[in-house]
């Protein structure tokens, strides 16, 4: 009878520490980063591999084009705040820091990369395609996390 009750009590306690764990705010910011991260690298690679085929001339367009630019931005942004909340757990990001990283990004990538990589070109588009992807992270992870009262 006493093994079940210390069963019971060694349970239920891994249970409520489980749960703490869980209403942490940045344990819960890290879970949802590994969700997103997650859930946008199966839709970048289905539409890498033309799985997200769609017989539109338009979207098909859109999802050859900058579909990828757009969620992998966030896909980016996702990871690279999933790594710094281990590193810098007290460290808020604005949207400021997400624009201006996504531009600096897109400049480096769009412009400094076909200089030395032949299969890659210029497309102002895509620097668009990079900041959308960060507005995208904004609405879905930024303005909940990094709120002004954090600061």
């Amino acid at each position: 009878m006493w093994n079940i009750y210390i069963i019971y009590c060694c349970i239920y306690s891994g249970i409520r520490h489980f749960l703490f764990l869980l209403n942490v705010t940045l344990c819960k910011f890290r879970l949802i980063c590994v969700a997103y991260i997650a859930s946008f690298s199966v839709m970048c690679i289905m539409n890498k591999f033309h799985i997200l085929n769609v017989q539109n001339d338009d979207v098909s367009y859109f999802m050859r084009c900058y579909f990828n630019d757009i969620f992998g931005s966030t896909l980016f942004l996702l990871f690279l705040n999933l790594v710094y909340s281990f590193l810098f757990p007290k460290y808020v990001v604005r949207f400021y820091h997400v624009e201006i990283l996504m531009l600096i990004c897109g400049v480096l990538w769009e412009y400094f990369t076909p200089l030395y990589r032949s299969d890659t070109t210029t497309d102002i588009v895509d620097i668009f395609a990079y900041l959308l992807g960060g507005v995208i992270y904004w609405y879905i992870l930024g303005r909940k996390y990094f709120k002004k009262q954090d600061v």
